[in-house]
């Protein structure tokens, strides 16, 4: 009979560095309502980062710096007409109220201003929007705005995607 080894399990809390196998694993604790970290995955010369939910965090910059790819909360991507739940932006991407009139997302979530300058300063290459909420995402004019602030390439997150390292 084969003997199992007994799971190991450490609670992280942001700031810690470790490696899984080749993967080293970079932890960072990011703004949001609740406790929230975002991870860095390097492994071979290539690196990916995850957030989810964030407000502007610097620790996401800092975490994103170089990185082949930033994953990351969606910042309120413009809806087609009729999109309910669209997060809304005024011209200058400042928070303004969402398509179902709530505003108040301050300590949740970054705008979309907010979600460029962060891959922009933390010199990303790639940058995956995710979190998309419900309704059509406009992607050519989401796409427009965010050009804005991020000069990278950006892809809008669906179901099933496979996002390829060169």
């Amino acid at each position: 009979m084969a003997k199992l080894n007994t799971p190991f399990v450490s609670e992280i809390t942001g700031g810690e560095t470790f490696t899984l196998d080749q993967i080293k694993v970079t932890t960072a604790k990011v703004n949001h309502s609740i406790h929230t970290l975002a991870y860095r995955f390097d492994v071979d010369g290539k690196s990916i980062v995850i957030s989810g939910d964030t407000a502007y965090s610097e620790s996401l910059i800092e975490l994103a710096r170089g990185a082949d790819v930033l994953v990351i909360d969606s910042g309120g991507a413009i809806g087609r007409k009729g999109g309910a739940g669209v997060r809304q932006e005024d011209r200058q991407g400042n928070r303004a109220v969402d398509a179902v009139g709530r505003s108040g997302n301050q300590g949740a979530h970054s705008t979309m201003r907010e979600v460029g300058e962060m891959a922009e300063k933390g010199g990303a290459k790639k940058l995956v929007l995710t979190h998309i909420v419900p309704g059509e995402v406009d992607k050519a004019a989401t796409l427009a705005a965010l050009s804005k602030y991020y000069s990278g390439e950006v892809i809008i997150a669906h179901d099933g995607l496979k996002v390829i390292i060169p």
